[in-house]
């Protein structure tokens, strides 16, 4: 149900947008980022339209959250709300003319396999799978050799989530774990030998202790209140702990610079990696909330119509706009 919906919007602006950045085949990316979103969905819902539904706001969540898409705004909020603060080293905005999801060959490459890695992993954490965990802790090392903000955001997941496993229900993770966190270090060592990883760090990253504000250090830090408050009121839950870990990585990763020293570009954070994060923290606070709807036999059972309609509708004219830009 999810492919031929974006298909529709791929053909109307994919040959445009993939003119602007590389030439190559998309079908088989595109079709298998939005598998990944349905399989990383199904972690926390179980109806069929609930799942099209955090898919969508997952593939495009830089666009309906970041406030940077001109084909949701022609005069974006993160834009103007720079401008109004007027200190572009503290908070800048980050604009874009074009859907991210469409972006070759990154975001859609490490998406596939970072949402793949992500739905594993949150289905050993919440139901306590070993077999899920050993092999999460098999692939990991793997990370090394995608994107590289994405590749970080994960780790640090994978840790904080091995750590809540270890120290609040006492699962066997110790050794898994850290064979996982050395051939992590060692694929590393070998991603930058070869010299990738090291280009990426050489054109990203620079010195400074300063913060950095950005829409998504808004959304985390409202997430990570919503899910302390849950946590404090009915005590911890595999779920409320995994999306207090989400809601906090982008806070982290864009503001570890005040006590290391070390930035890495705001636009790599914001673009690739912060907002499906947000996504699916809310997905694992919403507790399976839109699937709630479809089980009603009132008029609330529509509401989750609407709500596709909504998305529908937005995603169409954002396409159209980029198109008629593309042809001006």
């Amino acid at each position: 149900m999810l492919t031929p919906l974006i298909s529709i919007l791929d053909d109307a602006a994919d040959p445009l947008t993939s003119s602007h950045f590389v030439v190559a085949p998309s079908a088989l990316a595109q079709d298998s980022s939005h598998i990944a979103a349905l399989v990383l969905t199904a972690t926390w819902e179980k109806w069929s339209l609930g799942r099209v539904i955090w898919a969508l706001l997952l593939l495009f969540s830089f666009d309906f959250l970041g406030g940077g898409s001109y084909l949701i705004n022609d005069n974006p909020p993160a834009a103007w709300l720079a401008k109004l603060v007027g200190y572009p080293a503290v908070l800048s905005s980050e604009t874009v003319t074009f859907f991210v999801v469409h972006r070759r060959p990154e975001p859609q490459s490490s998406w596939i396999a970072l949402f793949l890695y992500w739905a594993l992993l949150l289905s050993s954490f919440l139901r306590w799978r070993r077999s899920a965990y050993l092999m999460v802790c098999a692939a990991t090392p793997f990370l090394a050799f995608i994107y590289i903000s994405a590749a970080v955001a994960t780790i640090l997941i994978f840790c904080m989530l091995s750590l809540c496993s270890l120290f609040f229900y006492r699962r066997p993770v110790i050794v898994p774990f850290v064979l996982a966190i050395a051939g992590t270090v060692l694929a590393y060592g070998v991603s930058y030998a070869m010299g990738s990883t090291s280009t990426s760090v050489d054109q990203n990253v620079f010195a400074t202790h300063l913060p950095m504000l950005r829409p998504s250090v808004g959304f985390s830090i409202a997430g990570m209140i919503w899910a302390g408050l849950m946590l404090r009121r009915h005590g911890p839950s595999p779920a409320r702990l995994a999306a207090l870990v989400f809601f906090a990585i982008p806070t982290i990763v864009l503001n570890q610079q005040i006590a290391t020293g070390i930035a890495t570009t705001p636009w790599v954070w914001e673009i690739y990696i912060n907002y499906p994060l947000i996504v699916v923290g809310a997905g694992l606070m919403s507790g399976q909330y839109l699937s709630s709807f479809e089980r009603r036999h009132d008029w609330r059972q529509f509401l989750s119509v609407g709500l596709l309609a909504v998305i529908g509708y937005l995603l169409v004219q954002g396409a159209g706009l980029n198109e008629h830009s593309w042809l001006l």
